[in-house]
């Protein structure tokens, strides 16, 4: 077993390489981003009602279209990061925070019921001297 690991690694010692890269960059990445992103919410955000639906526009369609692409990349980061170091739930309520779908509310309040999340998130917000999440 630990030869066929160690085989593994030798074949492999640069794809290896270029994934713990990607790693650490990416925890660095996220532990500068998240913070600020965070505190930038309003202090009511996930307790407010969720808005109506507006009439769309063609500016409107871009803007929702630009914050579908970057929340899927930031759910793509979380479950990564679920896997390799870095704040995993954190980055995945990042981007469902940041993208436009029917269910959204209910999918965000699943994670923020998770042992941490919120206490984690209102401690980014402290750093910032930003009031608590309602």
């Amino acid at each position: 077993m630990l030869e066929g690991i160690l085989t593994f690694a030798e074949r492999y010692a640069g794809l290896i390489a270029i994934v713990g890269a990607a790693s650490v960059g990416m925890l660095m990445i996220s532990a500068l981003i998240t913070p600020w992103f965070v505190a930038q919410l309003p202090a009511d955000y996930f307790s407010r009602p969720t808005p109506t639906v507006q009439p769309r526009s063609f500016q409107r369609l871009l803007l929702q279209l630009a914050r579908n692409v970057l929340g899927a990349i930031l759910l793509a980061a979380g479950l990564l990061m679920m896997i390799i170091p870095g704040p995993g739930l954190i980055t995945l309520v990042l981007g469902l925070t940041v993208s436009d779908f029917a269910a959204k509310q209910r999918v965000i309040r699943h994670f923020l019921n998770k042992p941490g999340v919120m206490d984690s998130l209102n401690w980014m917000r402290r750093k910032y001297h930003r009031p608590p999440f309602n």
